[in-house]
């Protein structure tokens, strides 16, 4: 067994709806490290549930839980950027919007359940073994949770040493609704 999953994991969160959903929710005022470890760790840890249950029922059962549900499973994804977009552009003057883990769960959540098919088909098929691939869907996880916590406190620092901070959130909500709209357009 590689580290190759892991390491997946931490590429996977590179994505840009992945980047541009926990930009939309960091609100760049937390400078507690652990904190903001916590918070995207969360957003790792919700987009890991999807894909660990759809693993395990897939290779259980080899049935494909996720294959005969009619709609396009991206298009939540992109009605939540908008959301969380539009919502960043009318709070972004007000001192009080901050958000906690259970924000960054659910929209890990949404996110998981997007990508799990990708996810598990292409990291099951690397090893027919169950503990090969139950390891394959860990590891990946266990990635994609360090690198969301990782991905978190780097933006909150660049935001920080920003003198220019309320732009930047006006930019990332505006980026997050036009992304958002563009997945909603590709998957209606």
């Amino acid at each position: 067994m590689t580290l190759f999953p892991f390491l997946l994991g931490i590429i996977h969160c590179f994505e840009s709806d992945h980047l541009l959903a926990v930009a939309t929710l960091n609100d760049g005022e937390n400078r507690n490290i652990k904190s903001l470890l916590v918070k995207g760790a969360s957003w790792g840890v919700g987009h890991s549930i999807p894909i660990l249950i759809c693993g395990l029922i897939y290779m259980s059962l080899e049935v494909f839980v996720l294959s005969g549900i009619p709609i396009k499973l991206e298009l939540p994804v992109g009605i939540l950027l908008v959301a969380m977009g539009i919502y960043r552009l009318v709070f972004f003057q007000r001192k009080n919007t901050k958000t906690d883990g259970h924000h960054y769960l659910t929209v890990g959540l949404i996110h998981g359940i997007a990508g799990s098919a990708g996810v598990v088909l292409a990291g099951l098929t690397t090893d027919t073994s169950f503990g090969g691939q139950s390891t394959s869907l860990l590891l990946f996880s266990i990635g994609a949770i360090i690198g969301m916590g990782i991905i978190n406190v780097a933006i909150s620092q660049i935001s920080s040493i920003s003198r220019q901070l309320k732009p930047i959130q006006f930019v990332t909500a505006l980026a997050s609704i036009i992304y958002g709209a563009f997945i909603i357009y590709n998957h209606i």
